[in-house]
C-alpha cells in the first residue's frame, strides 16, 4: 500500500464509521417520530387499563352481594376518583361507566405523570422529560440525516470509479440493513419473555396481558424497522453483485 493510499482509506474508513452510526439513527429516530413515543405510551396504558380495570371492577363488585353492580361500579368510581383527578372532574362521575372513567379521568392523569418521568441519557449527562422525547427525536433525526447525507457524498466523492462505489456503498448498507433486521428480528423474540421475568411474582395473567398489550403497540415499529432492514440489505447485496457482473473484464461498461 502506497503512502498516497493509506490516508485516502483512513478517511474512507472514518467515513464509513459514521455512515454506520448515523444511518440507523436516522432511520430510527424517523420511526419513532412518525409513530409517536406519547401515543405508543397512551395506547399501552388504555389497553392494559381497559383489560384489567373492568375484570377488578367486577372482582370487587361480586363479592357485594346487597349491592346491585351498577350501584356498586358508580360507589368504587366515586371512591377511586379523587386518586387520579380534582374535585371538579369527579363531580360527574356518578352514573358514568368504567370505561369512561378509563378515559376521561384515569389516563390523563397517568399520561401527565408519565409526561414528568426524567430518563437518564448518559452519554450527555443530563435527563430528558418522557414529554421532550418525540422532539428529540426529530432533532436527532435532522442531525442524523444531514450527517449520513454529507458522509455519502463525500465517499462517493473519494472511491470515484462506478465499480467500487456499487462495492463499498453496497457492503456498507449491508452492514446497516442485517444487523437493524437480525436485532429487530432478537428483540421481538426476546421483550415477551423480559416482560415476564420482570413480573416475577405479579399475577401471571396481568402480565400476559401487559406483554400482549405492549407487544401490540410495538408491532408497527418492529414491522418497519424489519422490512426497512431486509429492504436495504437486499439492495446492499444487489449493489455488490452488480459491481461483480456489470464491470468484469470484457464487459461494455467497463472503463
Amino acid at each position: 500500500m502506497s503512502s498516497k493510499e493509506l490516508p485516502r482509506k483512513v478517511i474512507l474508513l472514518i467515513l464509513s464509521l459514521i455512515f454506520f452510526t448515523f444511518a440507523p439513527l436516522a432511520i430510527n429516530a424517523f420511526l419513532i417520530k412518525e409513530i409517536g413515543l406519547k401515543n405508543t405510551i397512551t395506547g399501552i396504558i388504555e389497553g392494559f387499563a381497559t383489560e384489567t380495570f373492568p375484570a377488578n371492577l367486577k372482582q370487587t363488585c361480586d363479592k357485594q352481594p346487597t349491592l346491585t353492580y351498577s350501584e356498586c361500579e358508580s360507589l368504587v368510581l366515586n371512591q377511586l376518583c379523587p386518586q387520579y383527578a380534582d374535585e371538579t372532574s369527579c363531580s360527574g362521575i356518578s352514573g358514568k361507566d368504567s370505561q369512561y372513567f378509563i378515559r376521561n379521568i384515569v389516563l390523563p392523569s397517568a399520561i401527565s405523570k408519565i409526561n414528568e418521568i426524567h430518563i437518564p441519557v448518559p452519554v450527555v449527562n443530563t435527563t430528558v422529560k418522557v414529554a421532550d422525547l418525540d422532539a428529540l427525536a426529530n432533532t436527532l433525526f435532522v442531525i442524523s440525516i444531514a450527517l449520513t447525507t454529507v458522509s455519502v457524498i463525500l465517499m462517493i466523492m473519494l472511491i470515484a470509479t462506478p465499480k467500487n462505489v456499487l462495492k463499498i456503498m453496497g457492503t456498507n448498507i449491508v452492514m446497516v440493513g442485517l444487523p437493524m433486521f437480525l436485532i429487530t428480528y432478537l428483540a421481538e423474540g426476546v421483550l415477551p419473555s423480559t416482560i415476564s421475568q420482570m413480573g416475577v411474582g405479579a399475577d401471571q395473567q396481568t402480565v400476559s396481558i401487559l406483554s400482549d398489550i405492549v407487544m401490540a403497540n410495538l408491532k408497527p415499529f418492529f414491522d418497519s424497522e424489519m422490512q426497512i432492514g431486509i429492504t436495504l440489505t437486499v439492495l446492499g447485496i444487489i449493489a455488490i453483485l452488480a459491481s461483480k457482473t456489470l464491470f468484469k473484464e470484457k464487459k461494455i461498461l467497463h472503463k
